[in-house]
């Protein structure tokens, strides 16, 4: 299995690069690899010129006011540490830290204490906060699709947090176009985001539900 473009440029993918072979009957894992194999195939130089570009995406999606959920970049993700940087210094990041099997939802400033996880993800010191709170969730994944259908790492960590938030809050997936999916597997479990963003646009993904 492996990546192609499309050969319409105006379809919602605009040209970008999509999984080919990966329809509901594909196995996670193999989709996964094929993903993680497309991102690690970027050089530092397309990471850092396409994470300048989401970013600027980011901030043009921002709420006015309130806190916004993040996540700590890793390896070869999309770099977030500038859009962080500024949503700290104004007191409005969030950020996940691993509960067990959950997510808790920390609202992070300058002072707040980080620690390593035993995955390497910086993670915050400090109580949780109610995710009902929250208005916009950026979340990490290895691919998406159109539709927002998401694939992480296999711990479904994303899966069990989304639905805690309010049904009017915005969930935004941000990837490289490359990790972009026509087709992803899905599962009854599986939690699309509301958009998906990347360095050449963004393609929707569910509808908002009913408040």
């Amino acid at each position: 299995m492996s990546f192609v473009a499309p050969k319409d440029r105006d379809g919602p993918f605009g040209g970008v690069a999509t999984l080919r072979g990966v329809t509901p009957r594909s196995d996670k894992r193999t989709a996964r690899a094929d993903a993680i194999a497309r991102r690690a195939a970027l050089s530092d130089e397309e990471r850092e010129a396409a994470s300048a570009l989401v970013v600027g995406r980011l901030r043009r999606r921002l709420p006015a006011a309130g806190p916004v959920m993040t996540f700590s970049s890793i390896r070869d993700e999309l770099d977030l540490a500038p859009l962080n940087r500024e949503l700290r210094a104004a007191g409005r990041l969030v950020l996940p830290r691993v509960e067990g099997r959950r997510l808790a939802a920390v609202l992070t400033g300058p002072a707040t204490e980080m620690v390593t996880s035993a995955w390497g993800i910086p993670e915050p010191v400090g109580p949780e906060l109610d995710p009902t709170t929250i208005d916009l969730v950026i979340v990490p994944g290895l691919a998406f699709d159109a539709q927002g259908h998401r694939i992480g790492y296999g711990a479904g960590y994303y899966d069990r947090f989304l639905p805690l938030l309010r049904p009017d809050a915005t969930t935004i997936g941000v990837c490289f176009a490359a990790q972009l999916g026509a087709d992803l597997p899905v599962e009854p479990h599986d939690v699309a985001v509301r958009s998906v963003v990347t360095e050449t646009g963004s393609v929707a993904g569910r509808a908002p539900e009913p408040g």
